[in-house]
Order: structure tokens, then sequence, then C-alpha cells
């Protein structure tokens, strides 16, 4: 079952997700570091196959419903196999933890934040994952949360203000686990930097939760209380077409703001915002996502526009996606595809027309010389390689990151990782960034 996602070695202890929402408030279950010491045993547990099932298991239901009614919160713990890397079963356990926590707070109308999840991990004797849930009474009453939360484990920032964050001053960490959030359902992702949380990348429309790895040998929790981002009905985007597994998006963008992105999916686009309008061009997965703007006003707060939905794409079976973004725009920078002396690029895009371009890989979109993204998909992993190059520089380069998106169309199986920031400079510059052999 996890064969798929072996190569996601998310060398963390645990990640997580956020789930539930009330306008641009998200609320949800609370996360545990590690299982608490249970001493009895579970009343009731579900496999796999029935969490994620048209409806839960009917002993599961009862036992959550006469928790609740006794008054006390819901623990629910996740497990899985030992197959594949031991960091990854234990997010995959926290996974399922969250997804069943979401379903019972849905379907029976019970507060997010009463329920509890922690994860196991693996375990020898079993082929599958399951989950199991038991009463719990926290050291400290549950109450409803006042402000989105955003946990860090490693490391503590030294300096928080408003909806920004002040890290150490290298910014790396080994690695951070984070996610973000959708109709698309939750995308875990794994990232080397803090940088991915700046305000120009952070999903303010979808609140966050992320989760960190070691730092200086040292270990600890923080949290930080972002604000709750404003609201901007001037903010809007709009679908201009729609290509084969890409839209172009055009946004209206009031003058104040700066640092804009549109967000698509779980993905964040840069644009260039002229005379009060933005486009960008962004890969579509093959599930129903939303799409929004978002931008930094004159006192540094995050404002949020009004979502759309985004159509699916016809791409069901891809193993791959790759988004390249860039921060710079006198820049046009570019994303290739290899297998072995096989080559797919903005210039020779698809296998099907082409006996050159690598088989299976498939460019969607590229920048030329006017957005600051590039995207191509692929069948498979076996043998590829991605390089960046910079076809033009007019400027001083440009700072730029690869979304790399695993099973984009599974709900389940869908996991990211967040390549950079490599700065490239001078026309011709590249940055071999990926290869499925060593990943």
């Amino acid at each position: 079952m996890k064969s798929a996602i072996l190569k996601a070695l998310l060398g963390a202890l645990l990640l997580s997700f956020f789930a539930g929402t009330a306008a641009a408030f998200r609320e949800g279950p609370v996360l545990l570091e590690r299982p608490p010491m249970m001493a009895e045993k579970y009343s009731a547990r579900a496999e796999r196959l029935s969490i994620t099932g048209d409806r839960l298991p009917d002993a599961f239901i009862k036992a959550a419903v006469e928790i609740a009614d006794m008054d006390k919160s819901i623990l629910i713990i996740g497990h899985t196999d030992s197959s594949g890397p031991k960091l990854l079963n234990r997010a995959l356990g926290l996974q399922y933890a969250i997804f069943a926590a979401n379903r019972l707070s849905k379907e029976l109308g019970i507060e997010p934040w009463r329920f509890y999840c922690a994860s196991s991990g693996e375990s020898p004797d079993r082929e599958d994952v399951w989950v199991e849930l038991f009463p719990y009474e926290p050291p400290v009453a549950p109450k409803a949360p006042e402000r989105t939360p955003m946990i860090i484990l490693e490391p503590v920032p030294e300096k928080q203000e408003g909806n920004r964050i002040d890290a150490l001053k290298d910014m790396r960490v080994d690695p951070l686990i984070l996610a973000t959030n959708g109709p698309e359902g939750a995308t875990l992702w794994e990232a080397s930097t803090l940088e991915v949380l700046a305000p120009y990348f952070y999903p303010a429309g979808q609140g966050g939760i992320a989760y960190g790895g070691s730092f200086r040998e040292q270990r600890y929790t923080s949290q930080l209380i972002w604000r709750e981002p404003k609201i901007s009905k001037e903010l809007k985007v709009k679908v201009e077409s729609v290509e084969k597994g890409w839209a172009r998006l055009v946004a209206e963008v009031p003058e104040e703001l700066t640092d804009v992105v549109i967000w698509a999916g779980p993905i964040p686009y840069p644009v260039t915002v002229d005379k009060g309008s933005a486009e960008a061009h962004v890969a579509l997965l093959p599930l129903t996502t939303d799409a929004y703007a978002q931008g930094i006003d004159p006192r540094g707060l995050t404002v949020v526009g009004e979502k759309i939905s985004l159509p699916p794409s016809m791409d069901t079976d891809k193993a791959l996606l790759a988004v390249l973004v860039w921060q710079g725009e006198d820049v046009d920078l570019d994303i290739h595809g290899w297998r072995g002396e096989a080559h797919t690029h903005p210039q020779d895009p698809d296998p099907d027309l082409s006996d050159r371009a690598a088989q299976g890989v498939r460019v969607l979109f590229d920048g030329e010389g006017r957005w600051r993204s590039s995207a191509l998909v692929a069948d498979s992993l076996n043998d590829l390689e991605l390089v960046v190059t910079a076809f033009n520089d007019f400027g001083s380069g440009a700072e730029c990151f690869i979304y790399l998106l695993y099973n984009p169309g599974d709900e389940f199986l869908r996991y990211g990782k967040i390549l950079g920031p490599r700065k490239l400079v001078g026309e011709g510059s590249r940055w071999p960034a990926f290869s499925a052999r060593e990943d």
C-alpha cells in the first residue's frame, strides 16, 4: 500500500495538517507529540479502509458518542505497518488519526478541539493502517482556540510579530514538515528552510500547522499565534482559460499590496502586478481545488482575497507534478526533465510529439519571460532528473523553489517536497535540482 511513497523520507518526528473552517479561521484536533500512557484498553478501533470509506464503523461512532456524553475528550491514536521508513510511518499514523477525528467531528457535531490525535508509528505484526479510540482526560481542560495556531517543533524563532516569523539567522531546519489543506484534502510537505513559511509563501487563506526536526542537537516546542488575515473583496481571481493540465488565472490587485501570490490548490505562484492586474499559469490537480490571491498591506498584514474553484485535471495517473516558481521579474527560468539521454524541455515539451523528449515527461507550461512559474508532469519516477536553467537574465538573477507533488491525484498518498531556495544568476546558469536515484 505504501510502496508508492517509500521515497518520501520525511525526516521529522511528526507532521500535521489542519482542518475544519469558519470563514478565514480554522480549528482542528489537538495534536500530541507522542501517545499518552493509557491505563485502559481502547474503546473502538477501525481499519484504514473503513475510516476512509463511505461510512465509519458503527462501533467506532458509538464509542465516540458515549465518550462525548461523558463530557470527556476523545483520543485517537494512529498505527501503521512496518514497511517503509519509521519516521514516515509516524507521520502517516498521525495523518489517519486526524482524518478519523475530522470525520467524527463533522458527522457527530462534536467540537474539533475535543479530539486529541497522536501516532504510535509502525507495528511489525500488521500490514495496514488502523486507528484506536480512547476516552481521554487531558492535563489541561480543552477549550475553543481563540486564534489560528501554528506550531513549530524547533527551531524556536527569535521574534514573532503579527503574522511574520523572524527565525534564527540561517533559517535552516533539518527538515521542516508542514501542511496545506483545501477541497483536494491535506497535502503534507517537507522543506529544509523556514523561508517557505515567510509571508510571501505562507498559505494565509488556509491557516497552518507545521512541525520541524532537529537543530543544533536540541528539540523543544513553541507555539506561534498568527493573526487572522484580512479579507478583501477587492482582491479577486478569475479563470481566464483552462488548458491541458493547467489554467490561466487573472487577478485584480489593490495598488497598496506587495508580495502578491496566487494560491492554486497547495502551491503558491508569485506574480508581477502591473496597473492593478496580475496573471499566473497554474497547474491543475486531478481533484477540485481552490484558488485565491494574497498580498501584504502597508502595515505588514496579510490580505487574502475571495476563493474560487478550479476544475480538476484529466491527468489522473501522474506520479509527479513539479512546479518551479521564482522571485525576480527580469529572469526567465525553465524546468527540464531528463531520463538518460532523453530530454523534455519547453522547446520540446511533449513525448507524444517528439522522439527526443523523455518518455512520460510533459511540460505543462513555461514562464516565457512573462510569468514566474513553469511546470511539468511525469508518469513515473524511474530514472527521472529535473534541472532548472536560466534561459534569460536581464537583471540580477532569481531565487527559485521547486514544489514536488508526489501522487497528486491521491488524497491519502499525496505528499510534497519543497526544494530550494536556489539563486540562479546569469543566462545559462543551472541547478540540478532532483534525481530519483538519490531521492
